[in-house]
């Protein structure tokens, strides 16, 4: 087998699949079949949704009253782990799209959908959504009310792809036309710095630069801003990128507390670190295991995505595994998948009371939900692999 034709291959079809976004033609609208004035989100309570700090709220005047932070990210409280079988998620709101909403949907070139594409959960509980059609970043509370915008033109930053949180501060991805930078902002949207670095830097010897695989940023626990290419599948320091000619001798991988994790195979996938590996099985040859987020404690957010068949449109199974600093598998849980639009490019995000979030666009509204852990799972369709992470010992 030509291995550079199937991983080339693989690589076109896994970022069609994770709808990578084109930037080559003007978005149009898209058309409302009954436009209707925003109206309030709609809050679907949970019981088990407790974030770190009290949300006092009213239609008027919604104040916060903000826990402290954590010294580290040690304190980070785990998912809960459910035993019975149940519900794969609990809607926490939901958005609705058109009329005088903040949200809307535009049409690009072909079946090509851009919306809000990012959610991160602040330290005090807040739900931050990055929004590149208004050019703008949305806060709201735990019940969906909008707290406040943060108009990003005022900033001089145009088009966000990516974005990250640690420690409470925010990291925004610019990837605008020949200005692609790294925004480094406080958790209420000042602007602390920007680093600039080039589109055009090469990634491999097919000629392949940042501008055709950068999918987006992350923030280790020790601190540095990591270039997310390949679907996730590497991470590059972007201090190494604006320094270098090329990634020849350049780290690779997610740090944390002296270990770095890095995918070590793919097929079938495996990512390593110093002390034990994380490995699944697939269906198929088409998948991926790779990083969500890594904490201090050695705790560790796993997104597993498995083909159920080889053929275009085929169905796939997206999951997110926590083991815990001990290497133990504790659950796993399962993502419902977008038919109408598209993946937002980091559509998860790992709350400070350890649960997982997502931002999900369906038709008529951005839904922000709460994923359920599960001890085990069952395959999506009879005879596909089972969803699990094995943890194995490095000798």
């Amino acid at each position: 087998m030509n291995h550079n034709w199937y991983y080339q291959s693989m690589l076109m079809f896994l970022l069609i699949l994770t709808g990578c976004r084109s930037t080559a033609a003007s978005p149009a609208a898209l058309p409302s079949a009954t436009p209707t004035p925003y109206q309030a989100p709609v809050f679907v309570p949970s019981a088990t949704f407790a974030p770190s700090a009290t949300l006092l709220a009213t239609a008027t005047s919604p104040v916060i009253a903000t826990a402290p932070a954590a010294e580290t990210l040690d304190a980070l409280i785990h998912p809960l782990i459910n035993v019975q079988p149940g519900e794969p998620h609990a809607q926490i709101f939901t958005i609705p799209v058109g009329g005088d909403s903040p949200i809307q949907y535009f049409r690009g070139a072909g079946s090509m959908v851009e919306a809000p594409n990012a959610l991160a959960v602040l330290q005090d509980g807040r739900f931050l959504i990055a929004d590149p059609i208004g050019n703008q970043l949305l806060y709201f509370n735990a019940a969906g009310e909008l707290l406040n915008t943060v108009q990003l033109d005022k900033l001089g930053i145009q088009n966000v792809l990516d974005m990250s949180v640690r420690d409470g501060d925010v990291y925004l991805l610019e990837t605008s036309y020949q200005n692609y930078q790294v925004h480094h902002l406080t958790q209420d949207g000042t602007l602390l710095s920007s680093e600039k670095f080039s589109s055009l830097f090469p990634v491999d010897d097919r000629g392949y630069t940042l501008e055709n695989v950068l999918m987006g940023i992350a923030v280790d626990c020790d601190g540095n801003v990591l270039l997310n290419l390949k679907s996730g599948r590497e991470f590059y320091p972007l201090a190494w990128v604006q320094n270098h000619s090329d990634l020849a001798g350049a780290p690779e991988g997610f740090s944390c507390s002296n270990q770095t994790y890095r995918v070590s195979q793919l097929i079938p996938p495996r990512i390593s670190s110093a002390y034990q590996t994380y490995e699944t099985s697939l269906t198929t040859q088409l998948g991926s295991l790779r990083v969500l987020d890594i904490f201090q404690d050695g705790s560790i957010y796993l997104i597993r995505s498995d083909l159920m068949s080889e053929q275009p449109g085929s169905a796939r199974d997206l999951t997110v595994h926590y083991i815990d600093g001990s290497g133990t598998v504790q659950g796993a849980a399962r993502m419902p998948v977008s038919d109408e639009f598209f993946q937002p490019a980091r559509s998860l995000a790992v709350g400070p009371d350890g649960e997982v979030y997502m931002l999900l666009p369906r038709l008529n509204g951005m839904e922000v939900l709460r994923l359920n852990f599960y001890t085990s799972l069952e395959p999506l369709q009879p005879g596909a692999a089972l969803p699990q992470v094995t943890v194995v010992p490095v000798p």
